[in-house]
């Protein structure tokens, strides 16, 4: 039997991939030394293999308990005489995050003799940008192998489990290799293959050629601006004062004074002569606004 332990930093896709590849099967872990709760599940497509789901961290290097708890969890099962796969899972979208990460665990395996395997997540939406990534340059720069996937639609899942189950391969190469020089490479490589091409920049040109369109941004538009003076009118409303001499908590609640009474309050001070003129521009639905921002 074959144990695949699925790591990776926070916000990756690991879970997500873990899900996929077990149909959420998830237990305890004990492994000797330690008790730690991780997710367990058996593959879909072999129940003998085993999946475990370990915490996300960034670093081998905690900064909180909680990190520390992980990487000792980590440990633990690296030591462990049992054969394994580590697969470490990293976002396409963002090399930079888990790549020192990745590097320190691709170390840790190679001392324990474990077998190292890159699944690079979130591949759909670095095709759906039309966003340029060299798969083979990052595979040749990390020394293991890599395998572009996608939990989302599933694609290259399934070449990615059969690698994982029967596929044999060379230790990772980083075994002597000091943190210092970790933390130098994995920036060398972070700003070499990170994706070409901007995902915030190319998302934010969709947003703005929906809403400067000519039919589109006019739903807009309207939409926007309708919601914003109901939500004035709306206010106006619920701020009136009520005279009935018998009113409830809720209606003393709304005896609270309104955006045209503190500005009232503002324009004259109490006992002067007020000009009928701005009080009566102020109380207008759209003069009011431009008023009060002005």
């Amino acid at each position: 039997m074959r144990d695949i332990l699925l790591v990776g930093a926070p916000n990756s896709g690991k879970s997500a991939l873990f899900n996929r590849l077990t149909g959420l099967k998830h237990k305890v872990a004990n492994y000797p030394g330690i008790t730690i709760d991780v997710g367990k599940g058996h593959l879909v497509s072999d129940t003998n293999v085993s999946l475990w789901d370990f915490p996300g961290t960034y670093s081998l290097t905690a900064v909180s308990g909680e990190e520390q708890v992980a990487i000792d969890n980590l440990r633990c099962a690296l030591n462990d005489d049992r054969e394994a796969v580590i697969a470490m899972v990293l976002d396409a979208t963002r090399l930079e995050k888990g790549l020192t990460y990745c590097l320190q665990v691709a170390r840790e395996a190679a001392r324990s003799k474990k077998t190292f395997i890159v699944l690079l997540n979130m591949m759909d939406i670095i095709e759906n940008d039309d966003l340029e990534l060299d798969i083979a340059g990052l595979q040749a720069a990390l020394g293991v192998p890599v395998f572009p996937v996608s939990a989302r639609t599933g694609n290259g899942v399934n070449t990615a489990e059969q690698a994982m189950v029967s596929g044999e391969f060379d230790l990772p190469p980083w075994a002597e290799t000091p943190d210092v020089l970790i933390s130098g490479s994995a920036q060398q490589i972070g700003d070499r293959f990170s994706p070409k091409g901007d995902l915030l920049v190319r998302r934010q040109a969709r947003l703005d050629h929906w809403l400067l369109g000519t039919v589109s941004g006019g739903i807009a538009f309207v939409s926007i601006m309708t919601l914003f003076f109901q939500a004035i009118f709306a206010e106006r409303e619920f701020t009136k004062p009520n005279n009935h001499p018998r009113t409830n908590n809720n209606q003393r609640a709304n005896n609270s004074p309104s955006i045209w009474q503190m500005f009232k309050h503002q324009i004259a001070p109490a006992g002067q002569k007020q000009n009928k003129g701005i009080a009566k521009r102020a109380q207008h639905a759209s003069w009011g606004i431009i008023m009060c921002n002005g």
